[in-house]
Formats: structure tokens, C-alpha cells, sequence
């Protein structure tokens, strides 16, 4: 009976792989599940000789040798199975690899914290006054997650940082910066009804792409004055990336703006009071909204990483 569990079980291991965590690679699980099969055929050929040995042992035990040596190879099957289980993959009870949006819930965290800059940006240019405009306005969005030391993949938050500049075209080029922190997505508050407990963050915590600064836009005019300075200017833009983009330029006299017509990566538009018709506009400037494209968490089960990093069991062929 303790063998046609064992054999049943990784039948349904076998049919049923993507429940079970096996590791992160397709070389990896499929070597696992090549493991289970090779058990499995095990089982069966060890199943298939006790039968065969334990034939009229039932009614003639002391006639029977091979009785006795069958029960000697088997009576410590307990401690055979219990190991041969703790050999067997873990079977996922988070659903990690299920697609999972989170731009609404970052969406919302992001605006929570946008609420609190106005009058807290810093001033890190010119004067305190924009005069009117135009202003240029830029932020970047990127994502990863909060690892500070320890285990990484015990790792349940994903972290934000949002960098916003408006800068006075004119003038003195007076300048307000701010840079926000946020911690956006919690694997161990997840929505009612399911859990997250095996997940941890992958790569950057988010599946979605990184964007760079458009280099064509930036470094042509340096183009035709200086080829190092250009090629320079390519070289440094190309290892910028991140995952939103959003920049734009205001008219005469702008108050309150929505910036969304230069949009890249999830970063889709923001709406920021920019100027006042004050002499000091520290404390109106401000950012109150912000909308994000769809944000799909990249996340792994914690068992995979650790199935992938880990040797496969080595199991003896022969109990006789």
C-alpha cells in the first residue's frame, strides 16, 4: 500500500508539474521531473519483486527463506517513505506566477504621497520665484524591491522612487526638486482571498519595460560641435532607464498644470502646480495626481529559487 501511495503520488507530480516547485529554469525542473519519473519506475520495480517474493509467505513462512529476507529489506519502511517524501518537490499554495496587475493599488499609494509635497520641494536652484514661466518639467518613476540586507527573498515590499524637477526656462533658472520614496506593494497584505506567503520579488519587482531618455533628442545638437561630446552624451543617456518617463514644457503664466503629452513607460501623465503669482512659490509647488499605464508584479515562488539553487537528491536503486 506505502509503495502505490508513493507511486501514485508522483503519478500526479508528474502530470500535474506546474504545481509543484521544481525550480526556476526549464533545465532544472525538467531534470526534478526526470528525478520523479526515475523514482517512480523505482517504486514500481520494487513493488513488482515483493509481490513476486512474498508469494505463499502468507501460509508457509518458515518454509520460506526469501520471507524472512523480504521482511528484513522492508520492516523499516516507515523511515524509507518519510525520506522518500522529504525528497518530493513542495507543492504551491501561492499563486506567484498568476498575472497580477498593481497599478491601481501603486497608483493610489503614489498619489498618497504626492499629497504631502506641496510646499516641501526643495529649492535647489536661482530663486525662490519662477516669474512667470515657461517652466520645464520632468519625473521619472523606477521600481524595485526593498531589499536592505538579509535574505532577499524574504524581501515583501516594493519600493518606488518618483524624482519630479521644474525648472524656470528663463531667467535665473530657478529650480524645485523632490525626490519620493514609497513603498507601494505589500506581499504580506495582498488582496482578500489570497496569499502571497511562498512569492518573492523578481528582477525589478514589475515585468515592465525599462525606458531611456530619447538620445536623438537630446544629444543632436551636440552632434555637429563635437563628436566626443556626442558620442559621450549617447554612451551616458543609454544607461539611464526607468520605468516611466514624463516631461513637458508649460506656456506664459502657468499655475496648475496636467503634464501627459511626452509619456514613456508607465508613467502616463501628472498633474503639479508649477508657479504662483507670488513673489515666493516654495509653497505652491506641488504635484496632486498621477495615472500609471498597467503594472504586471514580476514575482517567483520562493521554493523555485530555492529547488534551482539546490542538487538534485541522490536515492539508492535497490532495496534487496
Amino acid at each position: 500500500m506505502g509503495l502505490t501511495a508513493l507511486i501514485d503520488d508522483s503519478d500526479f507530480m508528474i502530470q500535474n508539474a506546474k504545481l509543484f516547485a521544481l525550480g526556476t529554469t526549464p533545465a532544472k525542473r525538467d531534470a526534478r521531473i526526470a528525478y520523479i519519473k526515475s523514482r517512480r519506475t523505482f517504486y514500481q520495480a520494487q513493488l513488482a519483486d515483493m509481490r513476486n517474493r512474498a508469494r505463499d509467505c502468507d501460509v508457509d513462512w518458515a518454509g520460506k527463506p526469501a520471507c524472512e529476507s523480504l521482511y528484513n529489506t522492508w520492516k523499516d519502511f516507515e523511515d524509507f517513505v518519510v525520506a522518500e517524501y522529504d525528497q518530493f518537490p513542495m507543492r504551491y499554495v501561492s499563486e506567484c506566477y498568476a498575472a497580477r496587475d498593481a497599478s491601481d493599488g501603486i497608483q493610489s499609494k503614489l498619489r498618497q504621497a504626492l499629497a504631502t509635497t506641496t510646499g516641501q520641494f526643495s529649492n535647489t536652484k536661482g530663486d525662490r520665484e519662477m516669474g512667470g514661466g515657461p517652466v520645464n518639467f520632468s519625473a521619472n518613476l523606477t521600481f524595485k524591491s526593498d531589499h536592505t540586507g538579509g535574505d532577499p527573498l524574504d524581501v515583501r515590499k516594493l519600493l518606488s522612487t518618483l524624482k519630479i524637477r521644474m525648472e524656470e526656462s528663463k531667467a535665473d533658472h530657478t529650480t524645485f526638486e523632490t525626490t519620493l520614496k514609497t513603498p507601494v506593494f505589500d506581499l504580506a497584505a495582498p488582496s482578500p482571498g489570497e496569499t502571497l506567503a511562498q512569492c518573492s520579488y523578481a528582477g525589478s519587482g514589475v515585468k515592465s519595460e525599462f525606458v531611456s531618455p530619447d538620445v536623438g533628442a537630446v544629444c543632436a545638437p551636440l552632434k555637429v560641435l563635437n563628436k566626443k561630446a556626442y558620442d559621450d552624451c549617447v554612451a551616458g543617456l543609454q544607461n539611464i532607464k526607468y520605468h516611466g518617463m514624463l516631461s513637458g514644457k508649460t506656456g506664459e503664466d502657468p499655475r496648475t498644470e496636467t503634464f501627459n503629452k511626452n509619456s514613456r513607460g508607465v508613467l502616463t501623465s501628472m498633474k503639479c502646480t508649477v508657479d504662483s503669482s507670488s513673489g515666493n512659490d516654495t509653497p505652491m509647488i506641488g504635484c496632486q495626481s498621477i495615472d500609471l499605464r498597467s503594472i504586471p508584479l514580476d514575482l517567483v515562488n520562493r521554493q523555485d529559487v530555492v529547488a534551482e539553487s539546490g542538487s538534485l537528491p541522490s536515492r539508492p536503486t535497490s532495496r534487496s
